[in-house]
């Protein structure tokens, strides 16, 4: 059973490394979706402090982390949302352990997250997800996330996606 909670400092070092670890997974992969300037340490650091770093633990091994807020992807103005209230939350750097993944993780993370909200009144969540990154589109399309934009970024694009509770 996975115990999921806020990051703190004690954390800390071990979600950099668990980052740099996806990263690299990610490369691997031939997935330039993250890189040294995103999800950099400040970023996460602040996230933290914020109280939004979120971590999950098997038994003493991290295996994911992810950032929740209501801080709006860029481009967000041109999604389709079909919540357009404010009690929502958006999702940022879900980060599986490369040891973990393929065995559900990603899905359990999502429901853990998914039920919290609804607890919490939380009547949406909102992400973007790189195309490019075929296990993470296979993830969100299977937990039921609808795409309500492609948004241009750097050069690329990226979707929207939504799930409203």
């Amino acid at each position: 059973m996975l115990e999921f909670r806020n990051a703190n400092y004690v954390d800390f070092s071990k979600v950099l490394n668990l980052s740099a670890a996806a990263t690299d997974d990610l490369h691997r992969a031939g997935i330039d979706q993250w890189d040294e300037e995103y999800p950099d340490s400040d970023y996460l650091e602040e996230a933290m402090k914020q109280g939004q770093l979120q971590i999950a633990y098997d038994r003493d091994v991290l295996v994911a982390a992810y950032i929740l807020n209501r801080e709006d992807i860029p481009g967000c103005e041109l999604g389709r949302w079909q919540y357009t209230g404010e009690d929502y939350r958006v999702l940022h750097v879900l980060c599986i352990n490369p040891a973990y993944q393929h065995e559900g993780l990603g899905a359990q993370t999502l429901q853990q997250i998914e039920e919290d909200l609804k607890q919490q009144g939380v009547k949406a969540l909102r992400l973007g997800v790189y195309p490019k990154n075929p296990y993470a589109v296979n993830l969100y399309d299977h937990r039921g996330y609808h795409r309500v934009a492609e948004v241009p970024f750097d050069g690329e694009f990226f979707y929207l996606l939504e799930k409203v509770f």
